[in-house]
């Protein structure tokens, strides 16, 4: 017996709360007292904690619902602002100015609200709650970058825009008044670099893992892109424009005609070179002369590497024709400047270089007004490539054709500059950064700050330029001599594959080649090809050029339909890849590939190509899978 006791105290000593249930069963209570009192001694702690969570559900569920009800007068505030920086856009005289300026108090007052609410105390407690947490702070973050806009960069911008809808462009013989615009580049950029900044902070902030924020999110990200491209677009057009009129002196340029029809890597074939002098404003278009005029002068190659790519099936001479085939616009303006100091045309050397194409042209008339050749044709802002890409080849004489080119170019272009107006500048500010992206607008110019500028926003292109905005450029040229690229559909899928650890990207491309063309019926060997070099007539020959990005790779190819093993080349200095893509009537080539960014890539990868034959540049980018934050 005393074993059997010294066992059962011990089992008792175990536990200094009370005993499992099968214990107290087999062994009885600890004390003499009654069931009852036993239940009221051991239980108490269960029922403060049962309590306390009650309440905390409670009072949780008040302040959710507090918190979700501010969030709803938070969504409405900021839904008013960004409909009102809608407007913001679409300035374009004195009475647009008028509308947007009158909604200033009121987007000032909702974007005030907005903010005030969202960095309430309550606000600042569910910001620290885990996992939702970062999206509150996303929200006071957007409100914050919202309502600094509002109440000192948009009053800023709308200033200037004031000064400059006000004056008079201008001038009573025609000529553009630079003096506006010259003043607007004193107080402009200013302005610029507020919207800009709100922007850019408005991107770093985490991206909403709740579907309502984050489409919320997003449709901001949408509009303040739109309201920093208004800015900048306006921005580059009056910094360029005084010193390209000759706000400085009188400045004279080589206009380089080209066609996408006949496609080299830079735009096309060079079809007819001319001339613009401009002296304060005031512009004179010179003759335009066809290429056939140039092509005894002699070769330009400023590039080394060349006659490994271009030798076969189609061998570039590299006269005034082939200058366009280097990526790399400042070589191609400079063989083309070149040629036409041989020429006798010019008297000393040109101050710089334009490169414009049919849809530049078409563009243009769309804010200028149509234009009537002498042959009666009337070009407007829908048909202008069109017919100088492929139904002036079928109408008119080849040897009309180049002047033809050249007529419209100056028709088109002294149109622009004649009679400017603010609506006239804010549509040219509107097109040109898009025209230069796509390269149907190019330019060089000799003055250094001038130059500094094109080459910052793109209008002097080339491969490889910057390794924290990467791109991958992808060129073609035809090597059947014919204009076959009217009818060649080059589209582009560009898919972020991973984000990986030491900063760089990896992407998808699909690059996709498909000959519209099913008959060659009624089309002369000018437009599909005589056969020669053993090219099928209505067919392309795409000479390809692939560029990797600045400080990256490219990587697996794998090729569909008819096109050779890509090699590596060297041209003008930069490491390539090249290939042959034979297209024939009704059949694509396509080419994918792998492509890694820089590890110092801070911007989404982009894609630069030879322009397209319109405006659609045929290029979609995926990058959901995963973000830059940089």
């Amino acid at each position: 017996m005393a074993r059997s006791t010294r066992s059962s105290n011990s089992a008792a000593a175990q536990y200094r709360g009370n005993p499992p249930a099968a214990y107290a069963m087999s062994h009885g209570p600890r004390h003499s007292a009654p069931g009852p009192l036993v239940q009221k001694r051991h239980h108490p702690v269960a029922w403060i904690v049962l309590i306390l969570l009650v309440l905390l559900i409670a009072a949780g569920g008040f302040f959710g619902f507090k918190l979700y009800k501010e969030a709803k007068q938070v969504q409405i505030h900021e839904q008013n602002a960004l409909t009102i920086l809608k407007s913001f856009k679409g300035i374009k005289s004195t009475d647009d100015l008028a509308t947007v300026s009158n909604q200033i108090p009121s987007l000032q007052k909702e974007t005030a609200t907005a903010e005030e609410i969202a960095h309430g105390n309550l606000w600042t407690a569910a910001s620290k709650i885990p996992w939702a947490g970062s999206d509150i702070s996303t929200v006071q973050g957007m409100t914050e970058v919202v309502n600094d806009l509002s109440q000192n960069a948009i009053p800023s911008y709308l200033k200037t825009i004031e000064a400059l809808t006000s004056a008079d462009l201008s001038t009573t013989d025609g000529s553009l008044n630079l003096r506006p615009l010259i003043a607007a580049q004193k107080t402009l950029p200013n302005a610029d670099k507020l919207i800009q900044a709100s922007y850019k902070k408005y991107v770093s902030l985490s991206t909403p893992q709740i579907g309502l924020i984050k489409d919320a999110y997003l449709k901001g990200e949408k509009q303040l892109k739109e309201v920093s491209e208004t800015s900048q677009s306006l921005l580059g057009t009056i910094n360029i424009i005084p010193a390209f009129l000759g706000s400085d002196g009188s400045k004279t340029y080589v206009i380089a005609s080209v066609t996408p029809a006949e496609a080299r890597s830079s735009g096309g074939l060079v079809g007819s070179l001319g001339s613009m002098t401009a002296n304060n404003g005031k512009i004179s278009m010179g003759t335009f002369y066809p290429n056939k005029n140039f092509q005894h002068l002699g070769y330009v190659n400023k590039s080394s590497g060349t006659g490994q790519i271009f030798r076969t099936p189609l061998h570039f001479s590299f006269d005034i024709r082939d200058q366009d085939a280097i990526p790399d616009f400042a070589t191609a303006a400079e063989g083309i400047s070149t040629i036409w100091q041989r020429s006798g045309y010019t008297n000393g050397t040109p101050d710089g270089v334009l490169q414009i194409d049919p849809v530049f042209l078409q563009e243009v008339n769309k804010i200028s007004g149509s234009i009537t050749l002498n042959n009666g044709t009337k070009l407007t802002g829908t048909n202008t490539a069109e017919y100088l890409e492929n139904t002036i080849y079928k109408e008119v004489p080849v040897s009309q054709q180049d002047l033809i080119f050249g007529e419209v170019a100056a028709r088109s272009v002294n149109n622009l500059f004649t009679g400017m107006n603010f609506k006239k500048m804010t549509a040219l500010s509107k097109i040109l950064p898009n025209l230069g992206k796509s390269r149907h607008f190019q330019m060089t110019s000799n003055d250094s700050v001038t130059q500094k500028y094109l080459d910052e926003n793109g209008y002097t292109p080339k491969p490889q330029s910057s390794e924290s905005s990467p791109t991958v450029g992808i060129y073609t040229n035809q090597n059947n001599a014919s204009k076959m690229d009217w009818y060649i559909a080059r589209t582009a899928a560009v898919s972020r594959s991973s984000c990986n650890s030491d900063g760089s990207q990896t992407y998808h491309v699909k690059y996709t080649l498909k000959n519209k063309l099913t008959s060659i019926s009624g089309l002369s060997s000018y437009i599909v090809g005589t056969g020669n070099k053993g090219i099928t007539v209505g067919s392309a020959s795409e000479r390809m050029l692939f560029y990797a990005p600045a400080g990256g790779s490219i990587s697996n190819f794998k090729i569909t339909g008819t096109g050779s093993t890509p090699e590596k080349a060297t041209l003008n200095g930069s490491n390539l890849f090249h290939s042959l893509a034979s297209v024939s009537m009704g059949q694509s080539v396509a080419y994918d590939f792998d492509v890694t960014t820089s590890s110092k890539a801070t911007k989404d990868l982009i894609l630069d190509q030879t322009p397209t034959t319109t405006t659609d540049t045929g290029i979609t980018y995926t990058t959901g899978i995963c973000e830059i934050k940089k």
